[in-house]
């Protein structure tokens, strides 16, 4: 994930321009998605002997 950041403002910073909203917006919705995904692991790592058994 920090690659993407990375990237992003890199690129922004190779054009000397700052960040638009909609790169701001599509880092945020990677975070908002990545989070999603943790809550699953931990759902399923929580329930895993149910769901074994």
């Amino acid at each position: 994930m920090l690659d993407a950041f990375a990237k992003v403002v890199a690129e922004a910073d190779a054009r000397g321009a700052y960040l638009n909203d909609g790169q701001i917006d599509a880092l945020m919705a990677m975070v908002a998605d990545g989070n999603k995904r943790m809550d699953i692991v931990n759902r399923l790592t929580g329930n895993a002997s149910t769901i074994v058994a």
